[in-house]
């Protein structure tokens, strides 16, 4: 189950924002992108299967729109068109922060998906987990955290892997050809990755924090279904991260943060992309910033000045001398100003402006290698939101203004698998606005939240997909997103609670050729449902049930709208039990996609022609079927 919120205080009064408490969903074998799909309006694409690269997207964004925070850092960089969702060990965070639509003004180089804070555990006890399950799935971790008088320290560990190894319908590119089709055993989709924390924090009139992760990941790269199977391209990735706070809340804070990334892609055979690759590549990024707030009497004023500095550099080994290396240099200088207003006891109004002057300077990402280039950029933008109290029971908010967002080195000129950069990239800018509802009762513990959002994106990035089975981003002009997220929950019963969510979006392209179609890799229609029961207790067990639903239909590959993807609707269930005697220990069974949904017929094309096609994301990776998974969790 997840929460929503109006804002978690009052300094984004306008903000659509859903909390989701990991603790209740500490048992199952979840990852982050999987409970972020449950959350109306967000999107997951993935390579298919448990530890595959995923990505999301917020009310018809791309994956690039959504600024990705961990533990305040920004991991969406230069460097990075997208964050991998995947890389992030679920054991090890607390909570996880959705902001949809228009970002909160303190949050740099986020575009018009919003953000997503990934916000660490540190929590006192200690606990031990065991999974494992289907395709060759296996994980464990560990935590432990102690407090003392107004200090803290903890520290966890994770390990997760998977062979990734489920069937799938393989069409060999022959969609509208269904006599060559068959089952066949995904390849070279299996991974390995650990996680580790270290916190140390101290609460009172002087808060500290400081925390350092390490984290690593090997993986192979598997193909789409428009290509061959996949045997030798690979992807590792290693990465740090320290960040550390200081200062008074509600008055004075400074922090700082260092993010260093290495990343090995291998591909020597040239079985993805446009040729043999070798590449290794580094990012270096270091920032911080100074939140100065003061208070007079109805208003709230925040100054926050930032800071981010980021290099990387990549090499080729297997082309010629200087093709496919890239130096690449971001300066950032920037900041927000905003004021939050009290007009009487229900209605506050924060006005905010964020100014963010980026200044580029890269060399290389050509074959022959390119002339230096270097770019400055000034960036504007003014937005403004309320929240009125309207009943005890009813919250009321709005927000509107002005993005933008500069487009990254590897949209540029990146050339890794199946992705290849363009330079001729223009920034993103646009106009937002949303409004909603929520409504509680202590009646049945109900929630009811409303809302609907437009966007009018000037110069929008989109991947499309081209005849070399790769995809490139482009700027498609103008494009205006809509939509309409509903979400509910309750407890009608002492040991029953329901909650599901639906999301409505219509994201059209306003210029160019294609103008009235629908902006690809964006579906239209997108539901959520789950219902759990318990715990009984069952001789000498305790136990209680899950079960849940996911659907989504009504996306499209191409600009044209010539290839649908075929809907899919998961089912879901499990089981948590734990010992009367030894309720520290819960062990709990669960299945995902329990129907083995890996097949759906589409119609294709004007000429309407029907087509058997494998349950695929965007892009053409085939996701698994039926999966069986166990956990045991052990708190003490």
């Amino acid at each position: 189950m997840y929460e929503v919120r109006a804002a978690p205080d009052e300094a984004v009064p306008g903000a659509a924002l859903t909390v989701v408490e990991l603790d209740a969903r500490a048992d199952e074998q979840a990852t982050v992108a999987e409970i972020l799909a449950e959350i109306p309006g967000l999107q997951v694409r993935s390579l298919g299967g448990m530890g595959a690269m995923s990505a999301v997207s917020l009310r018809g964004s791309s994956p690039s729109q959504v600024a990705v925070y961990l533990d305040g850092a920004p991991m969406s960089r230069g460097a990075f068109a997208m964050v991998d969702l995947s890389d992030f060990a679920i054991e090890g965070l607390e909570r996880i922060e959705v902001w949809r639509g228009l970002p909160p003004p303190d949050r740099m180089g986020a575009g018009l998906g919003g953000v997503i804070d990934l916000v660490p555990r540190r929590a006192t006890g200690a606990e031990l987990r065991a999974t494992g399950g289907s395709f060759g799935t296996r994980g464990a971790a560990a935590r432990g955290g102690l407090r003392r008088d107004s200090w803290f320290l903890g520290a966890s560990a994770a390990t997760l892997g998977s062979e990734g190894d489920f069937a799938y319908l393989d069409d060999n590119g022959t969609r509208l050809d269904a006599s060559d089709d068959g089952l066949v055993m995904r390849a070279n989709n299996g991974f390995a990755q650990a996680d580790g924390w270290l916190h140390l924090a101290r609460d009172g009139d002087l808060r500290i924090r400081a925390a350092q992760n390490l984290f690593y990941k090997a993986q192979g790269v598997p193909g789409t279904l428009a290509a061959p199977p996949t045997e030798d391209a690979s992807l590792a990735t290693l990465r740090s991260l320290t960040r550390a706070s200081v200062g008074r809340p509600g008055l004075l804070e400074g922090a700082a943060y260092a993010i260093v990334q290495r990343d090995h892609f291998r591909d020597p055979e040239n079985e993805i992309g446009t040729g043999a690759q070798e590449q290794t590549g580094r990012s270096d990024a270091f920032g911080g910033e100074l939140r100065v707030t003061i208070k007079a009497g109805p208003s709230v004023l925040v100054l926050v000045p930032q800071t981010h500095a980021e290099r990387y550099r990549q090499r080729e080994a297997l082309g010629a001398p200087g093709a496919g290396d890239l130096d690449a240099d971001r300066l950032v200088l920037g900041g927000a100003i905003f004021d939050v207003l009290s007009l009487g006891d229900r209605l506050l109004v924060e006005p905010a402006v964020r100014i963010d002057r980026y200044a580029d300077s890269v060399d290389g990402g050509e074959s022959p290698r390119a002339t230096r280039r270097q770019a400055a950029r000034l960036l504007v933008s003014r937005r403004a939101g309320a929240r009125l109290r309207a009943t005890p029971s009813l919250d009321l908010r709005a927000s509107g203004g002005e993005y933008h967002r500069v487009p990254t080195f590897f949209e540029m000129f990146g050339d890794r698998g199946f992705v290849v950069g363009n330079p001729e990239l223009a920034a993103e800018t646009g106009l937002a606005a949303d409004a909603g509802a929520t409504w509680r009762a202590a009646t049945w513990d109900a929630r009811i939240e409303a809302g609907v959002h437009v966007a009018w994106v000037d110069q929008v990035v989109v991947l499309v997909q081209n005849s070399q089975n790769t995809l490139k981003p482009e700027n498609l002009g103008e494009a205006r997103i809509a939509g309409v997220e509903l979400a509910a929950s309750a407890a009608p019963l002492r040991r029953l609670r329901m909650s599901g969510s639906y999301a409505y979006l219509d994201p059209r392209n306003r210029s160019g050729p294609e103008a009235g179609k629908q902006l690809p890799g964006r579906a239209r229609h997108e539901a959520y449902g789950r219902v759990e029961a318990g715990a009984w207790a069952l001789g000498p067990l305790r136990a209680s049930i899950f079960s849940d639903a996911d659907f989504l239909a009504g996306m499209f590959l191409d600009s044209a709208n010539l290839l649908p993807l075929p809907p899919r609707v998961f089912f879901g269930a499990g089981i948590k039990a734990q010992l009367s005697r030894l309720r520290a220990l819960t062990i709990t069974v669960e299945g995902k996609n329990l129907a083995d949904s890996r097949i759906e017929t589409v119609h294709i094309g004007p000429s309407d022609t029907e087509a058997t096609l494998a349950i695929q994301d965007y892009a053409r990776f085939p996701l698994p079927g039926r999966a069986i998974y166990a956990t045991a969790r052990w708190t003490f």
